[in-house]
């Protein structure tokens, strides 16, 4: 069995964003922006082989990927209109067969 666990941080954070909104001065239209401040975070992801069957023909290994383990959402004040989704946890399974 071999594993792999994974632990990222990212220090909270500020940046000027589009608010998807406009103000009209002397007859022109300007998008206006704000700043966005995000919280720090962390994920933990994850991984997982097992060699199940091992003959002279081959090898059939298991392979399991969880990323997000904890679900959590990286920053829960945001959304934008051009990516309004944030991923949460995901689990991937597998079988190999090596030869």
């Amino acid at each position: 069995m071999r594993t792999n666990v994974n632990l990222r941080y990212r220090n909270g954070f500020t940046r000027i964003e589009d608010t998807t909104t406009s103000d009209t001065i002397d007859g022109k239209s300007y998008d206006l922006f704000a700043d966005v401040s995000y919280r720090d975070n962390f994920d933990l992801n994850l991984n997982a082989e097992l060699d199940l069957v091992r003959t002279s023909y081959g090898t059939v290994t298991a392979d399991m990927r969880v990323t997000n383990v904890l679900n959590r959402i990286a920053s829960k004040e945001h959304v934008s209109t051009t990516y309004p989704w944030q991923y949460g946890r995901q689990v991937w399974f597998g079988l190999k067969f090596s030869y």
